[in-house]
């Protein structure tokens, strides 16, 4: 994260939410600066965080079937996002509509859907 960026999680789970968000406390009360840092809990069906996009790197990690538009269309111009599909972790880069995927290896993820 660069100068004034941000970093904001995105879980299905409301006690995964509930306990991220309670990490973020602790962490700031032992004196981590984690201002900028933030969970919110996704709406069923939505992918990512589209309210606050777009994103310069997207971190996925759940398994999806394939790239998914919605994500990619989060991401800005140089945007990066690192996502396993069928147990193949990818990199994507976009530049303006032009998308560039490189396959870094096998891995195994939670299904996304």
């Amino acid at each position: 994260m660069g100068p004034g960026g941000a970093v904001v999680g995105v879980e299905l789970e409301p006690a995964l939410v509930t306990l991220g968000r309670a990490h973020l406390v602790a962490a700031a009360t032992h004196g981590l600066d984690v201002s900028a840092a933030r969970i919110e809990q996704a709406t069923p069906g939505v992918l990512g965080w589209p309210d606050g996009a777009p994103y310069r790197r997207i971190l996925v990690s759940a398994e999806a079937r394939h790239v998914p538009t919605e994500l990619v269309a989060q991401l800005t111009d140089h945007g990066r996002m690192v996502i396993p599909v069928r147990r193949r972790l990818l990199v994507v880069d976009r530049h303006g509509d032009a998308l560039r995927t490189r396959d870094v290896g096998a891995y195994r993820f939670v299904p996304l859907r």
